[in-house]
């Protein structure tokens, strides 16, 4: 019964609009489609080695693998190049929460120039800030084909989750050899 009605008053609704329609229909404008925008992309911080080039915002994905990361730019070209030779702790080292620990990232002048202590310093970069100075000086002056090892006091956050710091060596503006951290609770 109630499917009877519902039929008949869309019947009558269908009638009663095609009599008000012209019989002829009227031409309209149509507006021209329009460049509709695409969402763009977020971009997400990650690091790589920079070798000589200005600090940019964003980075090319990072490597997982401590020991493999290299420079992108042939040794003789770049002044400040580097190669990470050892990490510690390892990347996914679960800490409690508020412990304090010391990274430690030993890496090897590539470049063409001496890494001197009046004009590098090995500074926080972007990421969490899990650090308790942002900036330290060189120890001494590392020259080409040398390594240093550059330490880190830092403490754990005292939330649960995943953390990540990147830390460069910078002279003057020019950020280059970033290196990264990242760490669980718990």
């Amino acid at each position: 019964m109630f499917e009877t009605i519902v039929a008949a008053t869309a019947g009558a609704a269908q009638s009663q609009t095609a009599t008000v329609i012209p019989s002829t229909p009227t031409p309209s404008w149509t507006p021209l489609p329009t460049h509709t925008p695409s969402l763009t992309p977020t971009l997400t911080p990650t690091f790589h080695f920079s070798l000589g080039a200005s600090r940019t915002p964003t980075r090319p994905p990072t490597s997982v693998g401590a020991a493999t990361r290299t420079s992108t730019a042939s040794e003789s070209d770049a002044p400040d190049g580097c190669v990470l030779v050892s990490q510690s702790p390892e990347d996914g080292s679960h800490f409690d929460p508020k412990k304090n620990f010391t990274a430690s990232w030993k890496v090897k002048n590539t470049g063409s120039s001496t890494w001197d202590t009046d004009s590098v310093d090995f500074v926080y970069d972007s990421g969490d800030k899990m650090h308790k100075k942002q900036l330290y000086d060189l120890p001494t002056d590392i020259p080409v084909g040398q390594s240093v090892t550059l330490n880190v006091s830092m403490l754990a956050p005292k939330s649960d989750g995943t953390y990540n710091t990147v830390w460069s060596l910078r002279r003057g503006t020019t950020y280059f050899c970033h290196v990264d951290l990242t760490i669980r609770v718990p």
